[in-house]
């Protein structure tokens, strides 16, 4: 008489008389295939669990790059129920309330009454500070955005989760985020330009006095991109920024080799010294070049004058 026992992974044989050595074999056969059987089990529940890991994953991140609600409201048109109207980000209120209306046989003075419970309804949107490209492994694209009063681990921690990242992701983009939004925060916001969303909602494109005023068109581009907006229309916001800055005492066109021609822009009640060491900052520019840009500048501004 022999009994076979499992403690975990570990089989064991306990026998009344001694076995002989074909029920060894036999008891020891079973008792491999009872552990084969086991390790099957755990491997399937393993995999069952980690598929619906997945599955939690990607529905996390369906929410998280799905468009929100930017306003709802309840219209009673005399149904057994009211009728919920939203607006999403990325849509047009005008079309949206325009649909409903037509829909619902609404006449023009209504709309417009629509359109103003919608506007009511919507939330201040805060400034927008900075937006981190992210390039993935299989070359998708993303911008990780940064809005104030927004916690940067945060949104980090947020990001890597919803992207099934790893440690290691996690340390890069919080280290990388965190010195762009510092960068900007650390100096003066010099433009906060509003701007009318065809959601209805008022967003805000700023300058910071890191450079920016010379070439506002990468500024313009990110707004457009992290808000869904026209990219078309980058030169024409572009314009509008500038717009709102001092006037310029004077533009130099500044070569940057491979990155082009870039103009340097002072404006009036600007300290020379300081808005040169900031250009030269932003665009990498070797400290050799100082005095040389000074006198390109005060050559624009004087002309015809002798630089000693």
């Amino acid at each position: 008489l022999h009994i076979v026992m499992h403690f975990g992974n570990v089989c064991a044989i306990i026998t009344a008389n001694p076995p002989s050595r074909l029920e060894k074999v036999i008891a020891m056969d079973a008792c491999k295939v009872e552990l084969r059987q086991q390790a099957r089990e755990r491997r399937a529940q393993e995999v069952e669990e980690a598929a619906e890991r997945e599955r939690e994953r990607l529905e996390r991140l369906r929410e998280y790059i799905s468009a929100k609600d930017v306003a709802e409201i309840s219209v009673d048109l005399g149904l057994e129920e009211p009728v919920k109207l939203v607006v999403k980000e990325r849509e047009s209120l005008d079309v949206v309330v325009a649909d409903f209306a037509s829909k619902y046989r609404i006449g023009e003075t209504d709309i417009n009454v629509l359109k103003a419970e919608l506007r009511k309804k919507m939330q201040p949107v805060p400034v927008l500070i900075a937006a981190l490209p992210v390039v993935h492994e299989d070359g998708s694209h993303t911008l990780l955005s940064f809005k104030e009063g927004e916690n940067i681990t945060g949104k980090v921690d947020e990001y890597v989760d919803v992207y099934g990242l790893g440690a290691e992701y996690k340390e890069r983009l919080l280290e990388a985020a965190t010195n762009r939004v510092e960068r900007r925060t650390a100096r003066r916001k010099i433009v906060q330009l509003p701007i009318s969303s065809p959601d209805g909602r008022t967003l805000h494109c700023a300058l910071y006095e890191v450079g920016e005023q010379h070439d506002p068109s990468p500024v313009a581009r990110e707004f457009l991109e992290v808000w869904g907006l026209d990219l078309g229309a980058v030169q024409q916001l572009a314009q509008a920024l500038l717009s709102k800055l001092p006037p310029a005492r004077v533009v130099v066109p500044i070569n940057l080799g491979e990155r082009g021609i870039m103009n340097f822009r002072l404006a009036d009640g600007e300290e020379m010294q300081k808005v040169v060491r900031t250009f030269m900052e932003v665009n990498e520019i070797p400290e050799e070049s100082f005095q040389q840009l000074i006198r390109a500048v005060n050559k624009k501004l004087y002309p015809g004058a002798v630089n000693l």
